[in-house]
């Protein structure tokens, strides 16, 4: 068995998994070194590439910390378990687009399946800034069949006629000074909540529960475990 791994989705199409601070160094396990650039600044940093993260859901809840608000979902395998992290909000308090694209097929997942979160490349959206070429990468939910799995779908029906989901608020448009800005907050707590449903499903589902206490503990869980149950010393002062 593995630790468990936490794999965030990145732009280039993989989900990578740092490695905590005592481990950055190069090691014959699999990790790669991860080179980046963000605001004028650069560096390298050691983890796990994979191009898709799969098993039985055992876990599922939202995460708010300093990085922000992310929805964590627990999937479980034969070398232990693999933690996707899905960041909800934008800087500027709007869903974001993995974030509402997910929420919309939470519904129709059966938790008795496996399930398969890998990316997509819409090199037909691609764009420059500055003189460098980004690519959006979405994140795409498959569950088992033909020979490549199938996509969950929605369970907002898309209207095409007017471009939008059925049964999900539009946008409010609202007066910034000069400028006309669509404010999304009635789509994102309909969205919100259907994360929060979900959740509640993972957490009460008996099949779930089982797995979850049948599967070996990861080498960290058994050393929690061991910490947890040695004798307290009787300390004479």
């Amino acid at each position: 068995m593995q630790n468990t791994r936490y794999y965030e989705k990145k732009n280039d199409g993989i989900y990578f998994s740092r490695l905590p601070k005592a481990d950055q160094q190069p090691g014959n396990d699999g990790r790669i070194c991860r080179k980046w650039e963000a605001a004028g600044k650069s560096g390298e940093t050691y983890g796990y590439a994979v191009k898709e993260v799969d098993g039985h859901i055992e876990s599922a809840y939202v995460d708010e910390s300093e990085y922000g608000i992310r929805l964590c979902i627990g999937l479980q395998h034969p070398q232990g378990v693999d933690v996707v992290q899905i960041k909800l909000y934008k800087e500027n308090g709007q869903m974001t687009q993995d974030g509402a694209g997910i929420a919309k097929k939470l519904a129709n997942i059966d938790l008795d399946q496996p399930i398969c979160f890998g990316t997509f490349l819409a090199t037909q959206s691609s764009y420059e800034i500055q003189g460098r070429k980004i690519t959006p990468c979405y994140i795409t939910l498959k569950k088992p069949g033909g020979q490549w799995g199938i996509n969950y779908k929605s369970i907002f029906d898309y209207n095409a006629e007017t471009r939008s989901y059925e049964g999900l608020p539009g946008p409010e448009v609202k007066m910034v000074g000069p400028k006309e800005v669509k404010d999304f907050s009635a789509r994102d707590a309909v969205l919100f909540a259907e994360i929060e449903k979900f959740c509640a499903r993972v957490d009460a589902d008996p099949n779930v529960k089982a797995r979850k206490a049948e599967r070996p503990q990861t080498p960290a869980e058994t050393a929690k475990e061991e910490s947890n149950n040695l004798p307290d010393d009787d300390l004479d002062f």
